[in-house]
């Protein structure tokens, strides 16, 4: 039998979607196995992210098995970085930088491949979170969806070189690696926007979603990793958006010379 498990204890939702699961559970697990190296711990089934606990080689026990042996035996926590409060407390712990060191991700890349420009397309719903295992239903495109995405992403690409790409199935390390090098991100509201916490400072971050009030979770994230934020009104979580209120803020934004530089290289080639 396991001795050491770590029990989440994020702060609303399920660890079987991203956002609880990257902020609410994996790095918080990662800050307090920081002061105990030496010791093994195993973490419970996340559904389809438990690949990622893979990818670290992060021991795990499935979901059911998991909770009855928290009934059975001491287990270790740690309060989740998934609140207004616990952002703050992200930073201060540093352990986004330690996990940025053990992957070799600290630096931006170099090479020119990365694209510097992201526009996140929110996936359909992996078949996971449409049966009775999931402990939420439903994710991505079920969730929030941009009917006009493929005309916004046409739009911006005349302004600059983005690239549109959909994060489901995407390593830990491919998502760091996208996040850290791009100068803008576009996303709507939901999961992916946690890997803000990647990103260099400067970053320009483009918010779309309805009801974007000063207290949402990213917007406090952005002023934290010290991350320009600007945000798109939308109707409603499945309405079309502005695109040229989207447009306006790219040109509007801290990043204009990187925009000009851009536009530049799109009129000489």
């Amino acid at each position: 039998m396991p001795r050491n498990l770590f029990v989440p204890s994020h702060d609303s939702g399920s660890v079987e979607h991203y956002f609880h699961f990257l902020l609410g559970y994996l790095l918080p697990y990662l800050n307090f196995r920081n002061d105990s190296v030496n010791e093994i711990y195993h973490l419970r089934d996340c559904g389809p992210l438990t690949k990622i606990l893979a990818e670290l080689e992060i021991p795990t026990i499935e979901r059911l098995e998991f909770q009855n042996l928290t009934v059975e035996q001491p287990f270790n926590t740690a309060p989740g970085y998934d609140s207004a409060k616990g952002v703050k407390k992200l930073r201060r712990d540093g352990v986004v930088e330690r996990l940025l060191g053990e992957l070799g991700l600290m630096d931006k890349d170099t090479t020119g491949i990365t694209p510097k420009v992201l526009i996140i397309d929110r996936a359909i719903s992996n078949s996971f979170y449409l049966t009775d295992n999931a402990e939420i239903k439903g994710s991505g495109a079920d969730r929030r969806s941009i009917p006009n995405h493929s005309e916004m992403v046409k739009e911006v690409s005349k302004i600059t070189s983005a690239k549109n790409i959909e994060l489901d199935g995407l390593s830990l390390r491919e998502q760091i690696s996208l996040f850290r090098n791009a100068e803008i991100i576009i996303a709507q509201h939901g999961a992916s926007l946690a890997n803000l916490v990647f990103c260099t400072p400067g970053t320009l971050v483009i918010e779309i979603g309805p009801n974007l009030n000063p207290n949402y979770i990213f917007k406090k994230l952005a002023k934290i990793f010290k991350l320009c934020y600007q945000s798109v009104w939308q109707e409603s979580n499945h309405a079309e958006v502005n695109i040229e209120k989207v447009i306006e803020a790219i040109s509007h934004s801290n990043n204009r010379k990187f925009l000009f530089k851009n536009l530049t290289s799109k009129k000489n080639n």
